[in-house]
C-alpha cells in the first residue's frame, strides 16, 4: 500500500515536472522570436523578412532527429495565431509590437521571479 502511494505521488511530481520544464522552455522561445524581430528591425509591413532572413526557418529532418526539440516554431506560430506576429502576402513576417503591448504577453514573458 505504501509503495503504491510513494509510486503514486512521484509519478504525479514527475508529469508536474515535465510540465513546469515545457512552459519553462516555451516561454524562452517566445522571447526569443520576439527578440529576434526586434533585433532584425522587422517591425512593420515595410520592414518584414521571410523565416530564413530572421533566422526562425524550421532545421533539416535529419538535424531535428538528434538535438532537442526546438520549441521556436511553436513559439512563433502561437504569435502568428494571437495576430502579435502579422504575415504579408509576401509570407513575410513582422512583429506588431501594438498587439504585443495590449495582449500583455510581454509583461508575462519578462516578469522576473519572486525573491
Amino acid at each position: 500500500m505504501l509503495q503504491t502511494v510513494i509510486f503514486i505521488l512521484v509519478m504525479t511530481g514527475l508529469i508536474a515536472l515535465g510540465f513546469y520544464l515545457y512552459r519553462f522552455r516555451m516561454q524562452r522561445a517566445l522571447r526569443r522570436v520576439i527578440q529576434c524581430f526586434r533585433d532584425h528591425g522587422a517591425l512593420d509591413d515595410r520592414t518584414a523578412m521571410t523565416l530564413q532572413e530572421l533566422g526562425l526557418a524550421p532545421g533539416s529532418t535529419f538535424m531535428r532527429f538528434y538535438t532537442v526539440r526546438n520549441l521556436t516554431p511553436y513559439a512563433l506560430q502561437t504569435l502568428v495565431d494571437i495576430d502579435v506576429v502579422r504575415v504579408t502576402a509576401e509570407q513575410k513576417y513582422y512583429l506588431a509590437e501594438s498587439r504585443l503591448a495590449a495582449s500583455n504577453l510581454d509583461k508575462l514573458l519578462n516578469k522576473q521571479p519572486q525573491r
